[in-house]
């Protein structure tokens, strides 16, 4: 997956603020799915976290 590096406007969806779509649409209740997990891991730049977060995307990790 690629870094977007630029938001594009979608006329079906209103605009809203970050601080709103974390309000209203993250929950943090629930775990990452293994698919998120591994997109973290291909946009993180610290070496470290690379590594972190592709463990926790494999299968045997997850459980």
């Amino acid at each position: 997956m690629s870094v977007i590096k630029n938001w594009i406007p979608h006329k079906r969806l209103p605009s809203c603020s970050l601080r709103e779509l974390l309000t209203r649409f993250l929950d943090i209740t629930t775990p990452s799915t293994q698919s998120l997990l591994q997109y973290f891991a291909d946009t993180a730049t610290n070496e470290e976290d690379i590594l972190k977060l592709t463990l926790l995307a494999t299968v045997s990790s997850y459980k």
